[in-house]
């Protein structure tokens, strides 16, 4: 597919095939999806505590709001 008349790339642009823009965007939604992971893990263990004379049982407030 030939280019336009007038257009130039950038100077030091970095250009894709489809394969690479696929791969990139691959990549970058198993990031943000680890991310949002991490965030919900970091969520429960802030919003979790062990109940005295249960071992290994979490209680985790629900139906509260923050602040109460």
């Amino acid at each position: 597919m030939a280019r336009p008349e007038g257009r130039t790339p950038a100077p030091g642009a970095v250009r894709l095939t489809r394969r690479g823009r696929v791969v990139l965007a691959v990549l970058v939604a198993l990031i943000a999806l680890g991310v949002f992971w991490l965030g919900t893990r970091a969520a429960v263990v802030a919003e979790t505590w062990r109940v005295p004379g249960a071992s290994g049982v979490l209680h985790v407030p629900v139906g509260q709001s923050v602040g109460e």
